[in-house]
């Protein structure tokens, strides 16, 4: 999943909200747009642009994610996105406000919502357990947070490099040639004996060309990149003292 598909899930549920006809008069706003607690406070005790209404807003939050199976190695990634519904009563209930609670506008948003695919995803939102909560939100006193999730498609899941082997490995030394390969020929092998990470913005780090000699006890870490895929694990092999 990309960080375009994730900008655009956002900007889709926030313009959904813009069309809904039942929602008109209630102030809809994005996370990252612009200052937000000034837009909310505003919307929610003076006259804003959404038909004039006062009392009610809802904050369309930026998307948090994690891994769907935190045991498999290519686990697809889980996307939540949240909204917040805030009302102020003692505006939204006059002639001005908008005179739709904030339980009116949960529900409306789990109707809307519900099983809904978004542009830039592959699967539909489905609402968390708990669908909706209360919360605590300082430019309002009553607010809710609506959760919905979705996953990414698994064809959008990026292939892990190989994991290079070593051979031979924990061997007392002196090793005249230790040999780094990985069953994926078109990728590149980097290698440290200081303990750092291989890679190849490290400065102690060595790209793989030729059989190593190893005179000295170390350890040796080794990590395959290629371009378009995660890179791989690092392996290990550790020369020891040779014993009597």
């Amino acid at each position: 999943m990309s960080v375009q598909n994730i900008t655009e899930l956002q900007e889709d549920a926030y313009q959904r909200l813009l069309a809904d006809e039942f929602l008109a008069t209630v102030f809809v706003q994005t996370e990252r747009k612009g200052d937000i607690l000034n837009s909310i406070v505003s919307a929610l005790g003076v006259m804003n642009e959404r038909g004039g209404k006062i009392g009610a807003a809802i904050v369309v939050l930026s998307p948090t994610g994690g891994v769907e199976y935190t045991e498999a190695l290519d686990s697809p990634l889980r996307v939540r996105i949240s909204f917040r519904v805030l009302e102020d009563p003692l505006f939204n209930n006059t002639a001005d406000g908008t005179q739709i609670s904030a339980l009116t506008i949960v529900k409306r948003l789990i109707r809307l919502f519900h099983l809904y695919n978004p542009i830039g995803m592959a699967n539909p939102l489905i609402p968390e357990t708990p669908t909706f909560v209360p919360v605590d939100d300082p430019a309002a006193p009553v607010a809710y947070e609506v959760r919905f999730a979705t996953t990414e498609t698994s064809r959008d899941t990026l292939e892990r490099v190989p994991t290079p082997s070593i051979r031979p490995a924990y061997i007392p030394v002196p090793v005249a040639e230790v040999f780094l390969e990985c069953s994926n020929e078109e990728a590149a092998i980097y290698y440290t004996v200081d303990g750092s990470h291989p890679w190849p913005g490290n400065q102690n780090s060595v790209l793989y060309t030729t059989p190593i000699s190893v005179s000295t006890p170390l350890k040796l870490r080794a990590c395959a990149f290629r371009a378009g895929m995660i890179a791989s694990d690092v392996n290990l092999a550790e020369f020891t003292e040779p014993t009597d």
